[in-house]
């Protein structure tokens, strides 16, 4: 997981998942969420469990996909 220990620290986005599920994420999500806007707007990532996830970070590109019945969940 990605070091959340200061406000100053920079996601690592492109190696290990970050566990957006821990208290030390939710505490700088805000800019971790910023981060993937400008750099990965569609990030893969694990939660604990090992479902794979995608988050969406931009406005645009989350109202596409919610009108688009191509994306769905599927177990």
């Amino acid at each position: 997981m990605a070091s959340l220990a200061s406000p100053e620290t920079k996601f690592s986005i492109s190696q290990q998942p970050v566990d957006i599920t821990s208290c030390e994420f939710k505490a700088q999500a805000f800019e971790f969420y910023a981060q993937l806007r400008r750099e990965a707007p569609v990030y893969r990532t694990v939660l604990p469990d090992k479902m794979p996830v995608w988050i969406v970070s931009r406005y645009d590109d989350v109202a596409m996909v919610l009108k688009d019945e191509r994306f769905s969940k599927q177990f």
